[in-house]
């Protein structure tokens, strides 16, 4: 017997739709060292660029830099390696090399430059090689480990430094030095910003590599636990059930019904996992009551089974088969435990205001107290608690010796995870 009310319906979004839009949130570029990478080559790039076109102006408008013909080879070569770098900070490829080079065709320069200038001292202002040397001390960062760049960036000054007190006046090498010390102090931060970046983006990669690793363990573990419920509910309701008429068959007709439950086992074993119910399939609550009343008619005894509420809301089949399935363990519960007098058997089917759906099993037979079920028996844990709580929803069992029993199955959206 089915019995319908009114009510209002609206579908509830489903698992696969969340883990959809979970899966296109992580598939997003995130902070990692790969972005820190691309960043800091444009930085260099753009910096080489900037203060490169600077000094190379300085150099060729500065006739101590171009009267002797060693003057122009160096600024040719120091415009070459300008050039490599910026090219390969926009094609994001050769860029380690590119700076590589920058960095040693630099120190060649400072190297040769007391011998190609023009004339030593009488100018106060600084060489054009000067505003190149935070860039060498930036491309030594990126190029080179953290060792060989601190040490590059402590002696490349130094150099510097010697340079411009042998080609300026003597009486000025206290800008010799300031001008070397500036150099040091800029190199530093540049290499302390980098590297800090540098690790702070790996460190981001390696917390988020192990948080998916954690959650991929979490998710095989609740498949293998899944997998568990769903093996020890097959057991119980039909292997178990098949040798129980088995061993209680006195007839040619109870051992024809033990064969079919026998057989029906059988085909429910070799079907188990084959056809993945799709997780984006649903099924309305009258489909729901409609199976629950089908389940009811079998049962050995008169079983009512009313629907309140909307008969359209949509309710994930993979829920709705673990809701079937556990209102059937509970009816048979019922029908072997409640006691051999008249008792009143009941299944409600109601939709709840947040797009849910709750299933009453009553009866006012003898009940029994769910503290002492015996940990082997699998009736009630397995094939109702475990089978709903895989599912996404809730079982519980209220009962007490003399005033029967009730069961309720409860599902929804909020309490499945969907709506997250």
């Amino acid at each position: 017997m089915v019995t319908e009310g009114p009510g209002a319906a609206r579908p509830p979004a489903s698992v696969a739709a969340t883990i959809a839009s979970r899966a296109e949130v992580s598939g997003r570029k995130v902070f990692s060292s790969q972005r820190v990478d691309e960043l800091f080559t444009r930085t260099v790039g753009i910096g080489t660029v900037v203060f490169g076109a600077q000094a190379v102006a300085i150099g060729l408008t500065t006739p101590s830099s171009t009267e002797r013909p060693g003057g122009i080879v160096v600024i040719v070569l120091m415009s070459a390696a300008i050039v490599w770098v910026a090219w390969s900070s926009v094609i994001l490829r050769g860029m380690r090399v590119a700076s590589l080079v920058f960095c040693w065709t630099y120190l060649v320069c400072l190297v040769l430059w007391p011998f190609i200038v023009d004339v030593p001292g009488g100018s106060a202002a600084e060489p054009w090689v000067w505003y190149l040397l935070t860039v060498a001390g930036a491309c030594a960062v990126y190029a080179v480990s953290i060792r060989a760049a601190v040490a590059y960036t402590l002696v490349s000054p130094v150099i510097y430094g010697i340079v411009r007190a042998a080609t300026n006046d003597p009486e000025e090498w206290a800008v010799s030095v300031f001008d070397a010390s500036y150099g040091i102090i800029i190199g530093l931060v540049v290499l302390v910003v980098g590297v800090t970046f540098r690790r702070s983006a790996t460190g981001v990669d390696l917390a988020r590599d192990a948080a998916l690793a954690r959650y991929d363990e979490a998710v095989r573990l609740h498949a293998v636990e899944a997998e568990r419920v769903e093996v020890d509910a097959i057991v119980h309701d039909s292997v178990l059930a098949a040798l129980q008429a088995a061993d209680r068959a006195a007839s040619p007709d109870q051992a024809r019904a033990a064969t079919s439950l026998a057989v029906k086992a059988l085909a429910h074993f070799r079907n188990a996992g084959l056809a993945p119910a799709d997780s984006d399939a649903v099924v309305t609550t009258g489909e729901l009551a409609a199976a629950l009343a089908t389940a009811a008619v079998s049962m050995e005894r008169t079983i009512g089974v009313t629907s309140l509420g909307s008969r359209d809301r949509a309710v994930p089949s993979v829920v709705a088969e673990a809701m079937v399935l556990a209102a059937t363990q509970a009816m048979q519960n019922s029908i072997q435990h409640a006691g051999s007098g008249p008792v009143e058997r009941s299944v409600t089917v109601r939709t709840t205001g947040d797009a849910g759906v709750i299933i009453t099993i009553d009866d006012d037979g003898d009940g029994f107290d769910p503290e002492l079920i015996e940990p082997g028996r699998l009736g009630v844990r397995v094939s109702i608690v475990e089978r709903m709580t895989s599912t996404g929803g809730s079982a519980v069992v209220d009962s007490a010796p003399g005033r029967g029993t009730s069961v309720r199955l409860s599902w929804s959206p909020r309490e499945d995870g969907a709506d997250l």
